[in-house]
């Protein structure tokens, strides 16, 4: 009986299926900077399945057996690694005050409400939510950012300041250690000394309209 669901998955896979998860597996060893045998390691998968799933004239359809492995590495579902030409990602909504923490660990945490993207972001990319003024309310938007450390003019950024206070600004004016910049929340122009702060990330989308900033 599995052997015959097996067979019926395998029918049911597209070609264009098998190019996102051939797209998705190159794009991780590329990020990765290492090798297939090294990859089918971290995967524990059998590298020869594997260089049948990324050869493209290997006319290889992979079974449920060797996607659920790959599927559990870049945490997504099998689903999401065939439909998805850009491997997707979910990525934790955090209180600013656990960003950091976040950032400095390499455990994988999975208490938090988690954000669906459609494309791979970055590996410790986190979510925030932050009330914006708008049509006379407030309205609670949802952004994905990235680990960051600069200051670019015209960005959605999030800083911390020498008293451990967490902004999220976009940036006017970056000039003589001058930030100028205006704080998202209550859309108040302010200045900053930037030796006074400290760059924690860079806003990549927001989850709305799905816009890349």
């Amino acid at each position: 009986m599995i052997k015959k669901n097996l067979k019926e998955f395998d029918d049911f896979i597209t070609n264009d299926e098998l190019d996102n998860v051939r797209s998705n597996i190159l794009r991780k060893l590329a990020q990765l900077d290492t090798t297939l045998p090294e990859l089918a390691k971290l995967i524990q998968i059998e590298y020869q399945t594997l260089r049948r799933i990324t050869y493209e004239n290997a006319n290889y359809v992979p079974n449920l057996r060797a996607l659920y492995p790959i599927a559990s590495f870049f945490e997504v579902t099998v689903a999401d690694l065939l439909k998805n030409p850009l491997m997707p990602q979910y990525i934790p909504l955090l209180d600013v005050l656990e960003i950091e923490n976040h950032l400095n660990t390499s455990e994988h945490d999975t208490k938090h409400e988690r954000i669906f993207c459609d494309e791979h972001v970055h590996v410790k990319a986190f979510a925030i939510n932050v009330l914006i003024e708008q049509f006379g309310q407030n309205l609670l938007n949802t952004f994905i950012m990235k680990p960051y450390n600069k200051i670019i003019a015209q960005k959605f950024i999030l800083i911390r300041d020498i008293n451990m206070h967490y902004f999220f600004i976009k940036v006017l004016e970056n000039k003589n250690n001058e930030l100028k910049a205006t704080i998202i929340t209550t859309d108040k122009q302010v200045i900053f000394n930037t030796n006074n702060v400290m760059v924690i990330g860079i806003a990549v989308k927001q989850v709305l309209n799905n816009d890349l900033f």
